[in-house]
């Protein structure tokens, strides 16, 4: 309501406001309540613009690459030819060597514009070893060693050690030991070939052909370090080159395995007795389906003799059956079982992989691949180590060469894939905090935390400064944060920590290591790619166990003693591998799906390979 104040109440008290000079704000104000009533009502909110976002760039997983083989280039061994060798310190010769040396200089100067085709290193190292030591490594005599002639059979069964032998091809000199001009000129040439071709056979078969490195930024091998000039020393003073280059492929029982399936599998051929299940096959129990009858071939030709004693007379009897009945039912439940696929009956991809044959073709690349990656792990395994298998989707733990214990694991998702490589396990931690990836806060907390601040505080994560000052996740403004993050988070231990009850350490760049987790039901499926790239082990405590060389009951009683940790006495190779065709405990070769198609890009990178090398000379 208007206030009514007598005029002169109302002029004196205008009088005491304005006696000097004109209003203040809060005189001001005290009019606009005394003139406007509604002011006395309404309360003016002035609002302020929350600055903008910082922009978030999510962390992206690595990528494959365009896959680029060595290129070959010009030789130039004819430089050879001009070496003054009166100013090189020459490596001792005596005797028939002296002679082979004498006669290697005077064959010279026949090697005017010989230049093959090769690998830059390959080049360096045969010129670098003939100018400090000029002798004849496979002639002798001017004739073709015996010990040379097992060389080129070696090379040219480079297929059956899944290698191609035309890359390694070398045509011996039709000289019957004479010293004409064209023949000194065959003999120098073909020396000199041999040389290079032997020794790409020899770090092929020590390394592999292919640079896993530039595959994809999921692959981490540091190489071997095969050095070519050091090779091509030991070829020439061995007295069994062959055997030098036989020794220089793994050594170990799983590759032996991998070169006698190659040979079956390329002796197969498309035959009227393959069992081939329909790829999009789904049959739950009860339904009708025509696979049926190939269902049931499938089960008589790859279930294990105990499963046929068994089941055998109820397949016999059902053989042309259509309908899915509950007697099959049981029969498809222990043959999953048997095939460590879940026991639930329904007929999917996964089931129908292992009733199926894989054309002889799909068969044939899982082998070359495995036998290629085998290259890029040591040669011995050791004698006691674990093997992740990817594609299988198990880790192993293997004690004198024997497979000791064996179980399912969750590994990283298409898009989070977890890395290939090797390492050593180092240290069982207990009652694990989790320290959240960076990736893990950048990509899926940080949208989160926007939304709701205290999301770290009440799910029971410890947030912290760089500084190693813990602090509240509702005092920080995440609209400011970005990219880099700029704070260290970690999930205390407990039964929600995404790591369970332990972790398995072998520290490596990418973060991965095997650990627990509450997620179980998980390991119920049949395909497990679910993690952000770290593998969940479907029986962590017999794990630990198996690396600390202890049993169960020590690692309950370090689980009951909280968070605390224990080093390996020594080192564990760990292998975190990926085997599209791999053998089981009993050395029969076992294939699995290409989860990540690696198998793929490998085959790319084969073949630019065999195209690049296809350009010698």
């Amino acid at each position: 309501m208007p206030v009514n104040l007598p005029k002169a109440a109302l002029f004196s008290a205008l009088s005491a406001l304005f006696v000097i000079g004109s209003p203040s704000d809060s005189e001001a104000n005290f009019l606009e309540r005394l003139f406007n009533p509604e002011s006395r009502r309404k309360k003016v909110v002035i609002k302020q613009r929350r600055p903008a976002p910082v922009k978030v760039k999510k962390i992206r997983a690595p990528t494959y690459y365009t896959y680029k083989p060595v290129a070959l280039q010009a030789s130039k061994l004819d430089r050879l030819a001009r070496t003054d060798f009166n100013k090189v310190e020459l490596a001792p010769a005596e005797g028939a060597r002296r002679f082979e040396r004498s006669r290697f200089l005077s064959a010279l100067g026949h090697l005017s514009d010989f230049s093959p085709a090769a690998e830059k290193n390959l080049s360096k190292a045969v010129l670098d070893h003939y100018r400090k030591d000029p002798t004849f490594i496979w002639i002798k005599n001017y004739r073709v060693k015996p010990e040379t002639q097992a060389v080129m059979e070696v090379l040219g069964d480079a297929e059956s050690y899944g290698l191609v032998s035309a890359e390694y091809a070398v045509s011996a000199p039709e000289s019957a030991g004479l010293t004409s001009a064209d023949e000194m000129r065959a003999l120098v040439r073909f020396e000199l070939t041999m040389s290079l071709r032997t020794l790409r056979y020899a770090l092929d078969a020590r390394e592999g052909r292919i640079n896993p490195n530039r595959l994809s930024a999921y692959h981490d091998f540091k190489g071997k370090g095969s050095k070519a000039d050091k090779i091509l020393m030991s070829l020439s003073s061995s007295d069994d080159p062959a055997g030098y280059l036989l020794s220089l492929h793994p050594q170990n029982e799983t590759f032996k395995t991998m070169r006698r399936e190659l040979a079956v599998v390329r002796n197969a051929k498309k035959r009227s007795d393959l069992v081939i299940v329909p790829e999009k096959t789904f049959v739950k129990p009860g339904r009708t389906h025509d696979s049926m009858p190939i269902i049931n071939r499938g089960m008589r030709k790859f279930g294990s003799d105990a499963f046929m004693r068994e089941f055998g007379p109820l397949l016999s009897v059902n053989a042309g059956n259509k309908k899915y009945t509950p007697e099959l039912v049981t029969a498809v439940k222990a043959f999953q079982k048997e095939n460590k696929l879940k026991p639930d009956g329904i007929i999917g991809r996964m089931t129908i992989a292992k009733l199926s044959d894989k054309e002889p073709k799909d068969r044939l690349q899982s082998v070359l691949s495995a036998m290629e990656r085998l290259r890029w792990h040591p040669s011995d395994f050791g004698n006691r180590y674990v093997m992740i298998n990817q594609p299988a989707y198990r880790a192993s733990y293997y004690s004198g060469g024997t497979e000791k214990l064996s179980m399912r694991v969750v590994i990283g998702k298409r898009s989070n894939q977890t890395n290939f490589f090797h390492d050593e396990i180092e240290t069982v931690v207990y009652n694990p905090y989790w320290g959240v990836p960076r990736s893990i806060l950048v990509n899926e907390m940080l949208p989160k935390l926007r939304k709701d601040p205290s999301y770290f505080d009440r799910k029971g994560y410890e947030l912290t400064t760089v500084r190693g000052k813990q602090i509240s996740s509702s005092s920080v403004d995440w609209y400011s944060v970005g990219s880099n993050f700029g704070y260290n988070v970690r999930q205390y231990p407990g039964k929600s920590n995404a790591l369970g009850e332990l972790k398995i350490l072998f520290p490596n760049r990418h973060n991965i290591y095997m650990h627990d987790t509450p997620a179980r039901s998980l390991f119920s499926r049949d395909r497990r790619a679910y993690s952000h790239g770290c593998v969940r082990l479907h029986k962590p405590r017999e794990m630990a166990a198996a690396v600390l060389g202890t049993d169960l009951s020590y690692i309950r009683s370090r689980l009951a003693k909280g968070h605390n940790k224990q080093k390996l006495k020594t080192k564990m190779p760990v292998y975190i591998a990926y085997f599209t065709a791999w053998p089981d405990k009993d050395g029969k070769v076992q294939y699995f799906n290409d989860v990540y198609g690696r198998d793929k890009h490998l085959k790319k990178a084969m073949d630019k390979t065999a195209k690049a090398r296809a350009a010698q000379s």
